[in-house]
């Protein structure tokens, strides 16, 4: 018998790990994108105060978000940790023979 309602809690269990792999990533890049831009507007453009601090205010927001994030892991086994590699889902690149 099919359930009509709103979803349970049990189903997103399993989109938990992607989507806060996905919002640390996000927060990551974002922090990134935010921190390169701002520079030339405040370098070279009339930077009030309030700008400055709206920019800092979410660049810092970013950091909090994404400071976990580990840029090499997104393209080792798709994102993925393994047990192989300690649970750290990077690679040295060196190939032994």
């Amino acid at each position: 018998m099919t359930r009509i309602g709103p979803p349970t809690v049990e189903q997103f269990d399993h989109l938990r790990p992607a989507l806060g792999h996905a919002l640390v990533a996000a927060g990551f890049w974002s922090a990134v994108v935010l921190g390169l831009a701002s520079l030339p507007l405040v370098m070279f453009g009339p930077a009030r105060i309030d700008v400055v601090a709206l920019l800092l205010t979410c660049n810092v927001l970013c950091l909090l978000v994404g400071h976990r994030h580990e840029p090499t892991a997104d393209r080792v086994n798709g994102g993925r940790r393994t047990e192989k590699d300690g649970g750290q889902g990077v690679t040295t690149g060196v190939t032994t023979g």
